[in-house]
């Protein structure tokens, strides 16, 4: 018996079982992969013409259409942007305060403010806050950092509404006004506590005698008698 053939014998054999186990395997998978996109396309029969992604209801492929035509149907009535789709435009706009906002994680976090949710708590004084933003520009307070500096005198505050309300004195502008006698001012505190004038309104009481003031500096003017009696 011829050793060396019978070892060829085996070693063609061997490898056509190799290429025949392989090929088995390769029309298994392919088998197996026609078999998941028949099922897809069963599930979803509905196939995108543009760029073939396939959709369960025909009103699914008319939404994803407006990705290809640039489609933008749904207008929000406070800012006048539109949106392609409807879940899009009520992720943009507060259902209590109808504040907008370009993300859906902006919303959600601004709809704490309403929920009165305050999660987040300063770990030096306890104060809790809504907005993690808050927090931080809490924590100024403590560490004393005031990184917004007005260019025109150089003060210094600890946030950038802080700035913006100094600003206006060296502006001039005055964009909060009375609806009552039309008197301008500069900050909107000032004109709430303006407007005690015409409302008749005085949440500030004397603890003393008893006396009202529509303001508290008012209050603590008053307050100066029953110390100096």
């Amino acid at each position: 018996m011829d050793l060396n053939n019978d070892i060829e014998i085996h070693t063609e054999v061997s490898e056509k079982s190799n290429k025949c186990d392989a090929y088995n395997r390769s029309f298994i998978q392919l088998s197996n992969l026609k078999l998941n996109r028949m099922r897809k396309a069963y599930k979803k029969p509905y196939k995108c013409d543009v760029c073939g992604k396939y959709f369960r209801r025909p009103s699914d492929v008319d939404t994803h259409m407006r990705l290809h035509t640039g489609e933008k149907p749904y207008q929000c009535d406070v800012c006048d942007t539109y949106f392609s789709h409807q879940q899009s435009l009520q992720n943009h706009q507060c259902d209590v305060c109808d504040m907008t906002f370009k993300e859906s994680s902006s919303l959600k976090r601004h709809f704490k403010v309403h929920t009165g949710e305050k999660p987040h708590r300063c770990a030096l004084c306890g104060k809790c806050f809504p907005q993690r933003s808050s927090l931080q520009m809490h924590m100024r307070i403590h560490t004393g950092e005031k990184p917004c500096k007005c260019d025109v005198c150089g003060m210094c505050f600890t946030n950038p509404d802080t700035l913006k309300c100094h600003s206006r004195i060296h502006s001039g502008e005055k964009p909060y006004k009375c609806d009552v006698c039309e008197k301008s001012f500069s900050q909107q505190d000032a004109l709430k506590r303006h407007s005690r004038i015409h409302t008749g309104e005085k949440p500030y009481i004397c603890d003393v005698c008893g006396n009202r003031f529509n303001q508290g500096s008012m209050l603590n003017g008053h307050k100066e008698i029953h110390h100096k009696s």
